[in-house]
């Protein structure tokens, strides 16, 4: 008796920790929503000695607050949700590089557990290894730069970054160019991610697609191109190349996966040297470009796995060649996941789109040679998503499953609306 009670009321805390954490991220999605009518009716940036509060903040707190409702919902890692979204936060409204470093860096504890949490025991402990080590070496590089920049201003706020030696900004470009390359990931500092998200909880990969990998990209913006600025020198042309050849190399093995989060990780790793690229070519269509692309990128690998994740829970394989005819047996999963796929491919009228196509254009802009090599990457992607899902969705049924909750169905239907009205008004985006 003492024993059942005892669970009771462990399941009864739990119960209560999931609603709190619920309500809070209701409330910081009413916070949001007030935070740009305010924006909006001021046309001004808020700037609180070291927070910040602008329209990019604002687009992906949007972002993060309806990941983690989602991921609440499940209740499944609730608290690691909550200690992931403070932490998010504090890096989206900081002004400081110190305070940006203690987010990037505190967000390996939850991705960590999430890690160990869904993994198997020998992949789950290499995957953590590669984790810890890569991102590490990234926060070495992000640790020297900050130094430099005590050192030399005598501050470690983002304004402090335009009043370094001329000498050593391309330096300092160069550090935080690679400690961000390491969090995104570029190539060749991408492998944790891959294991990561092969490893990680369906949750997990959610999170770290939607969210954790923004944080990275959000940082190149405010350190990189809008602290240091962006010059041509040589360190400029070390992340252009590292970028173009994440985008060809990661797409392109993606054709080879069998193990569907790991195909997805792929994808997303080429999508993210695509964000770096538009961020970085000194061109507007191209950074909208990116920006736009960070919040399809998260809408979209979000969905995906999510439709993955359904998949391991109601049939138990992530395993392409165990798996077909889905459409005999799940009819409405793969209308979503069709609508993901074609948002991963970048097809008109989906969120991919206009950012692929806007980054496209701006690198032809600047090297008509570096656009048809970065067009590659498209190619493979399209050749790639292809061939999944005519896998998935066509031939004999090999596999039954239960059928999906109602929750998840609406889980997946918010996330494809989502990319249905940022490819039919993309203005929602950037008009902040």
């Amino acid at each position: 008796m003492r024993v059942n009670k005892k669970i009771r009321e462990i399941n009864l805390l739990k119960n209560e920790s999931k609603n709190l954490v619920y309500y809070f991220m209701c409330l910081l999605y009413v916070l949001v929503v007030w935070m740009w009518y305010w924006l909006r009716s001021s046309n001004f940036v808020s700037t609180f000695i070291y927070w910040k509060i602008d329209g990019l903040v604002i687009v992906l707190l949007v972002l993060l607050s309806w990941l983690g409702i989602q991921c609440t919902v499940r209740n499944k890692g609730v608290f690691w949700v909550f200690w992931s979204v403070l932490l998010v936060v504090l890096g989206f409204l900081t002004e400081d590089l110190l305070w940006l470093f203690i987010s990037l860096e505190g967000l390996l504890f939850p991705v960590y557990y999430w890690l160990l949490k869904g993994g198997s025991r020998m992949r789950k402990l290499r995957g953590g290894s590669l984790l810890l080590g890569y991102t590490g070496l990234g926060g070495l590089f992000y640790l020297f730069g900050t130094l430099l920049v005590y050192f030399d201003t005598g501050s470690t706020a983002y304004s402090s970054l335009l009043l370094v030696n001329e000498s050593m900004r391309g330096w300092l470009w160069l550090l935080y160019g690679l400690a961000f390359s390491t969090k995104l990931p570029l190539i060749p500092f991408h492998i944790w991610l891959t294991e990561a998200h092969v490893e990680a909880s369906t949750e997990g990969s959610m999170f770290l697609a939607g969210i954790l990998l923004k944080l990275g990209g959000y940082g190149f913006i405010r350190v990189n191109v809008e602290g240091l600025g962006l010059t041509l020198g040589w360190t400029f042309y070390v992340v252009l190349y590292l970028s173009i050849l994440t985008m060809i190399l990661s797409s392109a093995t993606a054709l080879v996966q069998t193990n569907l989060k790991r195909w997805i990780a792929y994808g997303s790793i080429s999508h993210m040297g695509m964000v770096i690229l538009g961020l970085m070519l000194g061109h507007e269509i191209g950074y909208m470009g990116g920006v736009i692309q960070m919040v399809s990128h998260g809408l979209v690998s979000s969905g995906l796995f999510l439709c993955v994740g359904l998949i391991y829970e109601y049939i138990g394989t992530k395993d392409i060649w165990y798996l077909s005819g889905l459409s005999g047996i799940w009819s409405y999963w793969v209308v979503f996941f069709l609508l993901f796929c074609l948002g991963n491919v970048g097809l008109p009228l989906t969120s991919g789109f206009v950012g692929e196509f806007s980054i496209l254009l701006s690198l032809v802009n600047f090297s008509v040679i570096l656009g048809v090599w970065g067009s590659l990457s498209m190619f493979f992607t399209l050749w790639a998503t292809k061939w999944v899902f005519s896998r998935l969705v066509g031939g004999n049924v090999k596999t039954y499953g239960s059928s999906v909750s109602v929750l998840e169905w609406c889980m997946l239907l918010v996330i494809g609306f989502l990319v249905i009205l940022l490819g039919i008004f993309p203005g929602v985006v950037y008009i902040l």
